[in-house]
């Protein structure tokens, strides 16, 4: 087991510790509590980041076509948008060659 899974252990029985020490206070049996929030912990935080994970998509599927409307695209580095026609990314300083459209009007002959 590596260091992450061993600290992720290590959350998931704090959790399920939480309701037992609840229960055991109250004067419950702490066993069952302790069992069901060990079992229920995992399974809630995978449905949440599931809900939370579709809704970034959706989101940034929104932004994207708001930012192509206005010539933006994103950098590759950082993903942040910024000018089609930029070399360097403002947000990161990260060169990059021009796009291809940029290039091509710019060898293109004059009229």
């Amino acid at each position: 087991m590596d260091q992450d899974q061993s600290y992720l252990a290590i959350v998931v029985v704090a959790f399920a510790l939480v309701p037992a020490v609840i229960a055991y206070k109250r004067g419950r049996n702490p066993v069952p509590y302790f069992l069901l929030s060990f079992v229920f912990t995992p399974i809630g935080a995978g449905i949440l980041a599931s809900i939370g994970h579709r809704n970034v998509k959706v989101l940034t599927a929104r932004e994207d076509g708001q930012h192509a409307r206005r010539g933006e695209i994103r950098c590759p580095a950082c993903r942040e948008f910024m000018r089609s026609d930029a070399t360097i990314c403002p947000h990161c300083s990260t060169p990059f060659p021009p796009s291809s459209a940029a290039q091509s009007e710019a060898t293109k002959p004059a009229e």
